[in-house]
């Protein structure tokens, strides 16, 4: 069984080659030692995204996996007019549901978890990639 290290970097990368695919410029961001508020940055028709690639092997998410300085980061971003910051949660069948920052934030209201009903609920890639334009 892979660690959860390794299943996160599988993940990062199968997702940035995923949004080049799609036309967008993908930089991965690499882990530094005082940890890193995101995964990645994808840019496309002069907007950019920081996301944050989270890997639901259990089937659900915990909202306490959100870590504070990603809340900052993602808030300071959004702050600076970049847009909202963003959550790829992959889930055990290979599907993958986007979530911003402020509906994690309005599930963590209600939750501690994200059932997989729930994150089946959030939008495709190819939903985020329509509202996109």
């Amino acid at each position: 069984m892979a660690s959860n290290k390794k299943l996160g970097s599988d993940f990062e990368g199968r997702f940035a080659q995923e949004l080049s695919k799609l036309g967008f410029w993908v930089h991965l961001l690499t882990q530094n030692s005082a940890g890193q508020p995101a995964d990645l940055i994808a840019s496309k028709d002069g907007k950019a995204a920081l996301i944050d690639c989270k890997v639901c092997e259990k089937g659900y998410f915990r909202l306490d996996r959100v870590e504070d300085n990603q809340i900052q980061a993602m808030s300071l971003w959004e702050e600076c007019k970049n847009g909202p910051g963003w959550f790829a949660l992959e889930l055990p069948i290979g599907q993958v549901r986007m979530f911003s920052l402020q509906q994690l934030k309005d599930l963590s209201c209600l939750h501690t978890i994200i059932p997989r009903e729930k994150i089946l609920q959030g939008m495709t890639v190819e939903e985020w990639v329509n509202a996109w334009n």
